[in-house]
């Protein structure tokens, strides 16, 4: 994660408190142009979260609830006759003009509602009348919905369901983030303390830059000594889940631990990717540390181990980024790494660096 995007997330924070996590999956998901479900009660932030998102990113942001009697026409506009012009005028709907919107309970629509969402989240855009018009870019939707059960609820059918990249749950805050909810916004709204830290322009530009995402294993088993059967189970069940996710024929893989044995390299069908410098940030979670153990060691061409789950690990690497820079490096992701040098990758083949 860069400044760029820890910038955005502290804003964002502003307005939501104490869901760094949900905020991160969110703007993960919004970055790759996925559209995000929150599984959710009334009351929990949803709105603040969409509207602090679409200030901090500098987007157009527009809302619609979603209830027994809204009709398509809502959602993607509809051709109305003008008699003095004696032709057909159309007037855009709730997608139009938009870049964030927030759908709210849209398992309480009707199926034909629902579907008239489809080609907007698809293929950004809308077809009425024979006419296709053509959504704002970036176009995003974060939509809501009951417990199936509740009320006036029904099941989103699975062409829905596909459309979305992440499902998500808010959940209430816990005890100390009310607490600071209840002390700091007696006299304040939080929304208008949110500022906007990039642009629509910033937004594509991410989008596009896009990353290399591979595989770890579907359970992070060690591959050396496994079944073969088993590990080629576990690489696989990973492969199909992160590549449908991604609509991409593979992944690279990752092996935990670093560790394969003979049959993982004659077993799988991709090339896999090692390491050159290991700060064991897992050992000690002192970010000063790992950042010094990785400038003291890195070359050009190196390939740099972290672990994101620590948020030390988070901050090591912002920093060791900045340094880097700072001399005149430069980042690229492994593939492009192995090109630069001229390396073709092999299926089965482990590469711990860019150098040859």
């Amino acid at each position: 994660m860069n400044r760029e995007l820890q910038t955005i997330i502290v804003e964002v924070e502003k307005a939501v408190v104490g869901k760094r996590e949900v905020i991160e999956k969110i703007l993960m998901a919004l970055l790759a142009d996925g559209h995000v479900l929150l599984d959710d009660i009334p009351g929990v932030g949803k709105t603040t979260l969409a509207v602090a998102l679409s200030r901090t990113l500098g987007l157009t942001y527009n809302r619609i609830q979603f209830t027994p009697d809204v009709l398509p026409s809502d959602i993607v506009g509809v051709s109305i006759y003008n008699k003095d012009s004696g032709c057909f005028e159309y007037k855009s709907g709730v997608v139009s003009n938009t870049n964030l919107l927030l759908g709210d309970e849209i398992n309480r629509t009707s199926s034909k509602t629902q579907s008239a969402l489809l080609e907007a989240m698809e293929e950004r855009q809308v077809t009425v009348d024979g006419t296709t018009y053509p959504l704002q870019k970036p176009f995003a939707v974060i939509a809501t919905q009951n417990n199936v059960g509740t009320a006036g609820t029904q099941l989103l059918p699975y062409a829905q369901m596909d459309r979305f990249l992440v499902r998500l749950s808010i959940g209430y805050p816990d005890y100390e983030a009310q607490m600071s909810i209840l002390r700091d916004r007696q006299s304040t709204d939080p929304i208008g303390s949110v500022a906007q830290v990039v642009t629509r322009d910033d937004v594509l530009r991410m989008q596009a830059e896009g990353h290399q995402v591979g595989t770890h294993t579907w359970s992070h088993i060690r591959l050396d000594g496994t079944a073969p059967a088993a590990q080629l189970r576990d690489i696989q069940a990973a492969q199909n889940a992160v590549c449908k996710l991604l609509d991409t024929d593979s992944c690279w893989l990752r092996p935990p631990y670093g560790l394969i044995d003979p049959a993982v390299r004659t077993g799988v069908t991709v090339p896999m990717v090692h390491w050159s410098v290991d700060p064991r940030d897992w050992e000690s979670w002192d970010t000063a540390m790992v950042v010094r153990s990785v400038l003291k060691d890195v070359q050009p061409g190196d390939i740099i181990l972290l672990h994101d789950i620590y948020p030390s690990s988070v901050e090591a690497a912002l920093q060791i980024v900045d340094a880097l820079e700072a001399e005149g490096y430069w980042f690229v992701t492994v593939e492009e790494l192995l090109e630069l040098n001229g390396i073709q990758p092999k299926a089965g083949a482990m590469y711990r660096s860019g150098r040859v």
